[in-house]
């Protein structure tokens, strides 16, 4: 389902996303997986949006990685009798390229994935473009990432 206008509220790291993950920061299995989930249900909430994108917060200079990642460009800002005239503020939807390079953030080395027609396997290499998979019957395949993301071929195993 779409919608002409889709609000996000809490934009901020600490509530949305409720797990912050620093670089070089170590974290457990557990808060890995709760940070995924919230990303790509952020993702699903951000590409409903047909027209108008809303991500509200509540602090001056607001800090919402997913945010920073998923928008290029930064959104623009607007408070107060601004953002009541305006509706707050809006920005031109991502393309489906860079939607497609924001979820596939997820898919890192070691990671369980599940292929439409190979099923359960592991990811074993990933750069740029491409992830090689090595599957439970012990074959190993490469794949344009991008390509089965946008087709929905790959997905991580729950």
């Amino acid at each position: 389902m779409e919608y002409d206008r889709v609000a996000v509220i809490d934009t901020i790291d600490g509530i949305l996303p409720s797990v912050t993950l620093k670089p070089g920061q170590a974290t457990d299995k557990d808060e890995q997986k709760a940070f995924e989930e919230e990303r790509r249900l952020f993702y699903v909430a951000a590409t409903r949006a047909k027209s108008e994108l809303l991500l509200m917060s509540y602090k001056k200079e607001p800090e919402c990685t997913f945010i920073q990642q998923f928008c290029e460009p930064p959104p623009t800002k607007a408070t107060g009798e601004r953002a009541r005239k305006i509706g707050l503020a809006a920005r031109p939807m991502p393309t489906v390229a860079q939607r497609t390079q924001w979820i596939a953030k997820d898919f890192i080395k070691g990671a369980s994935v599940v292929h439409n027609a190979f099923g359960h396997g592991m990811i074993a290499e990933k750069d740029e473009y491409t992830v090689t998979i090595r599957f439970a019957d012990g074959t190993v395949k490469r794949f344009g990432l991008a390509a089965c993301l946008t087709k929905g071929l790959l997905n991580l195993d729950r």
